[in-house]
């Protein structure tokens, strides 16, 4: 699927959760990659323009593309520990 054509489909998913989610919610978005990967934050700009205001965003980054897979494990630890102290209404993976 074309990058454009995923973006899309990301959108309209999020703009039907939005409806679901209405007031004030908190959603963790956990990303793959680090935030400075253009795929990351294109994704990260589209989920915060939709969402706007209303929604407590926060972004966790695993930087997969980056640390030796023997750290993957402690990556998805911390990952965990974000979702357990933020405590989201919504969890969203890419």
């Amino acid at each position: 699927m074309e990058m454009r054509h995923t973006a899309i489909v990301i959108l309209a998913f999020l703009l039907f959760f939005s409806a679901l989610y209405a007031g004030e919610k908190k959603i963790l978005n956990i990303a793959s990659y680090h935030p400075d990967t253009s795929w990351t934050s294109d994704c990260v700009d589209g989920i915060e323009s939709v969402f706007g205001s209303g929604y407590q965003l926060e972004n966790h980054y695993m930087d997969t593309k980056r640390i030796p897979i023997a750290q993957f494990g402690q990556a998805a630890d911390s990952a965990w520990e974000t979702f357990i102290s933020f405590r989201p209404d919504l969890v969203m993976l890419g």
